[in-house]
């Protein structure tokens, strides 16, 4: 589904600046310009009184479905993972002005997930999730117990994500410029997790964030953007559950056998190509694989080589991104090693082989996150 909603402020800001923001790894850090939140919107107690009984109204809206959500998660939850820890995960974040306060989420992970990445970002694929955890992440239910949270004034609908204190001290307490999200109530449904992977260097998302932050976000555009985001997840849990559904009848009937058995989930991007390259990353122009899928991980293709396995590869993956009417090329430049060749040539006399590949920068893993993967919630049509 597309929505208009580039008129907003905020999201006209970011499609006029969003080439600067990550331009060939030439992240915008300079907030100098950035206007004193002082003389922000938000900060008029009839606004801030306003923003309020939205938030409020929403979450009286929502209540009875989310419930009914969890009650039901609930009863799973006893069968498949009962010895896991409670069902509620409580968690220390920082809030507004740096103030500490415990966020509620339903209970995705094992109980030894929070000391391994203490002062990291969870990765794809790390096996920690609990059964159905992962469908609740994806979708984002595992935050429906946050509704209490913004009933109790420690969040608000939209607005920064409130960050780890032991992340905040190891990735982001020297970014200039992060603390401005402190400034605000942290969000539910955060500007810069919207639209961007989970794998986006902190700095961009500061950018993002603090755009938001000191743009005049009337009630108006605070309304479109929530259901906005709300129509774009409620898209993604429909689409999730017909994948489930479709993995099901696939198993049946193969008489039990599951014909996807990577933990990550596959993608096809049509549009996107391999280019094998030097030592220095450069194409060689001449020499391209044909990609099938790929995920966080591994990548299946296509070639007229004959490579063997555990053979290392340099290679450069490129797509056609569309950018004010023009078409331009995003490429993320990889290390790969050879996993798997298999058994047979296709029709089409080429050679099918999976490699595990691996970015070589974290500009490159979120160009492959957000522009080859597609890993963002959403867009913003440009």
């Amino acid at each position: 589904m597309k929505l208009n909603i580039n008129r907003l402020g905020f999201f006209s800001f970011l499609i006029a600046h969003w080439d600067a923001i990550h331009n060939d790894g030439n992240i915008q850090n300079d907030f100098s310009r950035v206007r004193a939140f002082p003389e922000n919107f938000l900060k008029s107690f009839f606004n801030q009184v306003l923003f309020r009984t939205l938030d409020l109204t929403i979450v009286f809206l929502l209540l009875i479905p989310a419930i009914c959500i969890m009650g039901f998660y609930y009863v799973l939850y006893l069968i498949f993972n009962r010895g896991n820890g409670s069902f509620i995960y409580s968690g220390k974040r920082l809030g507004k002005n740096k103030k500490l306060f415990n966020i509620y989420k339903i209970r995705t992970l094992k109980l030894c997930a929070e000391k391994q990445f203490k002062t990291d970002v969870l990765c794809s694929g790390s096996g920690l999730e609990l059964k159905f955890g992962k469908f609740l992440r994806s979708t984002r239910l595992d935050e429906l117990p946050q509704l209490f949270n913004i009933f109790k004034g420690d969040l608000a609908f939209v607005g920064p994500r409130p960050e780890r204190p032991a992340l905040y001290k190891k990735q982001c307490k020297n970014i200039p410029g992060y603390d401005l999200r402190f400034s605000v109530r942290p969000g539910l449904i955060g500007p810069s997790q919207v639209l961007t992977p989970h794998s986006t260097p902190k700095r961009i998302r500061a950018f993002i964030d603090n755009q938001y932050i000191t743009k005049d976000n009337n009630l108006f555009n605070q309304l479109s953007f929530f259901i906005w985001v709300f129509l774009k997840l409620s898209l993604n849990l429909v689409k999730e559950v017909c994948e489930i559904g479709s993995d099901h009848v696939s198993i049946l009937s193969k008489r039990g056998i599951d014909s996807n058995k990577r933990k990550l989930k596959r993608i096809k991007n049509k549009n996107a190509v391999i280019y094998c390259s030097d030592e220095c990353f450069e194409k060689l122009d001449c020499e391209y694989f044909e990609i099938v899928d790929m995920n966080n991980e591994a990548i299946h293709f296509l070639t007229e080589r004959d490579l063997s396995v555990d053979e290392e590869l340099n290679f450069v993956i490129e797509v056609n991104v569309n950018r004010k009417n023009k078409k331009i090329k995003k490429s993320s430049k990889c290390k790969a090693v050879v996993y798997k060749k298999n058994n047979g040539r296709l029709e089409n006399s080429k050679n099918s082989f999976v490699a595990f590949y691996e970015p070589i920068s974290s500009i490159n893993q979120y160009i492959m996150d957000q522009y080859i993967l597609s890993l963002s919630i959403a867009k913003i049509n440009q």
